[in-house]
């Protein structure tokens, strides 16, 4: 267990998401489901490995995460102001679309070193 009370695998294998109503600052909900990608293994570096080994296999990745990401919000999407995602490199990358192929290879790079704003079309969703 971590500090934070999640087991390594569920650190990894869990997207969580908040639903908060920013005019009052409430939590709606609080909900979690098993990653998507999880199909392609539990393990980050194997699913880094599989995208890297096709386009398409990348493709699949991205298109999961957002899918897992949008499945339990259960509001008109019109309704949504905002996304914050908060996750691992790897999962910056798959989520935005960038591959992740050089968090594999040394010196583990990352293409995203800061924080990125995108509108939710450019990553082929409408919101969610």
């Amino acid at each position: 267990m971590s500090r934070h009370g999640f087991s390594e695998h569920e650190r990894t294998s869990k997207i969580v998401s908040h639903l908060v109503d920013l005019t009052t600052d409430n939590t709606l909900s609080i909900d979690s489901i098993e990653n998507p990608q999880i199909l392609y293994s539990e393990d980050i570096i194997t699913r880094i490995t599989f995208a890297m080994s096709s386009e398409e296999n990348f493709k699949k990745l991205h298109e999961f995460i957002l899918e897992g990401v949008c499945a339990k919000a259960g509001i008109n999407p019109s309704q949504v102001y905002e996304v914050i995602v908060v996750g691992n490199t790897a999962m910056h990358h798959f989520f935005l679309g960038i591959q992740a192929r050089y968090l594999a290879l040394s010196p583990f790079v990352p293409v995203v070193k800061s924080k990125v704003s995108v509108k939710a079309r450019e990553l082929g969703v409408g919101v969610c």
